[in-house]
């Protein structure tokens, strides 16, 4: 386990650039809340991701990607020292800019439509402004693009852990006033190309483009939930000018490293479009005709034998909207019709599960 060094007092500590032996700042956990469980088999959280949160093999080899999201099923509202948020920006000018990267172990193709977020409170101190956003950006992962400790003592100058690239592959925004602080209630932000993927990548959200007066926070996972990955990032600005690894740099109310993933999660599919088609997990599915009006078809395959098969619809707020229950279903190909006559137009989320693990991708429906 990496040694996270205390701040001396209660007060945000600011130095120079050649300081080794203190962190950035300190989090302060203001509230933690328990993330509802899917199942006693599973023990996974039902969210339209296909990574962070779900997306790991429950009985027949190694994950796919990593980190696993809220692991214990306990998440928090993680505030900064003074004011603001760890992950989201602070009264420190140099902190708007958090990022979480996301391990593809078997160096899968992937294809990224879409960010969810889960965002744990917002502040408004001064007028509203029609224009204030966030930006959320995906970056390929490049080696040496982070600090991280470095023989047991904070890095804040030598570039030596994995993170965001140079260049985002794909940006878009989300109004101020559009972000949704109700518990577990996704924010979607689409994304007008999907960059393709053959490893790890990193979503970043950035808050420059926030009115003064404006804050925002991100809902993240307990403290010490990450199993070390170090795949969390701060861009620290100012004389820094660098991402840095959170745990690096933060303590978490003043005592030990802080070690927890943020609530930004990837909608992957493996081809262009709206489809998985290879296998991840033993599984592909389409869904067709996309986007529908009163009816479509999920076709899905699976590779091998499988237990616990469930297919779900899940709109853009999280609700379930349909739950079929298949239990056991020998390897093959399926077709589930779907009515959606009675559903609004909009984007939905189709989430196949099975004792293998699962995977998500969306459709449209337009009348």
């Amino acid at each position: 386990m990496k040694k996270i060094y205390l701040l001396a007092s209660a007060a945000l500590i600011s130095f120079a650039a050649n300081a080794q032996n203190a962190p950035l700042g300190q989090g302060v956990i203001l509230s933690k809340r328990a993330m509802p469980l899917k199942s006693t088999n599973a023990q996974r959280l039902a969210c339209p991701d296909t990574a962070g949160a779900g997306l790991i093999s429950l009985t027949s080899g190694s994950p796919e990607f990593l980190p696993e999201f809220a692991p214990t099923g306990q998440v928090l509202q993680f505030g900064y020292l003074g004011g603001g948020y760890v992950y989201g920006n602070t009264v420190d000018s140099r902190l708007k800019t958090c990022a979480q990267g996301y391990s593809n172990l078997n160096g899968a193709t992937l294809h990224v439509t879409d960010v969810l977020s889960l965002f744990a409170a917002k502040e408004r101190d001064a007028a509203g402004s029609l224009t204030s956003k966030v930006t959320f950006k995906l970056y390929p992962m490049a080696a040496n693009r982070s600090c991280n400790v470095n023989a047991g003592a904070v890095n804040v100058t030598t570039l030596n852990w994995p993170g965001p690239g140079t260049t985002a592959s794909a940006s878009g925004d989300l109004l101020y006033d559009n972000i949704d602080t109700t518990f577990l209630t996704f924010n979607v932000v689409a994304f007008p190309s999907e960059p393709t993927f053959t490893g790890d990548f990193a979503i970043a959200m950035e808050t420059a483009g926030l009115a003064a007066g404006d804050t925002v926070g991100l809902l993240c996972d307990d403290i010490n939930s990450a199993a070390d990955l170090d795949f969390a990032f701060n861009y620290i600005g100012g004389t820094f000018n660098k991402w840095m690894v959170t745990d690096n740099v933060f303590s978490s109310a003043g005592t030990g490293e802080v070690d927890n993933n943020i609530a930004m999660f990837p909608v992957i599919c493996s081809g262009p479009g709206t489809g998985i088609d290879e296998f991840v997990y033993g599984m592909k599915m389409n869904a067709y005709p996309n986007p529908a009006a009163d009816k479509t078809t999920i076709e899905y395959t699976l590779e091998k034998n499988s237990n616990a098969v469930r297919l779900l619809i899940i709109d853009q707020a999280g609700r379930v909207v349909v739950d079929n229950k298949y239990n056991d279903q020998a390897a093959g190909t399926y077709k589930v019709k779907i009515e959606t006559i009675s559903l609004a137009s909009g984007v939905y989320f189709y989430q196949l599960r099975s004792d293998s693990g699962v995977v998500t991708s969306k459709f449209s429906v337009a009348k």
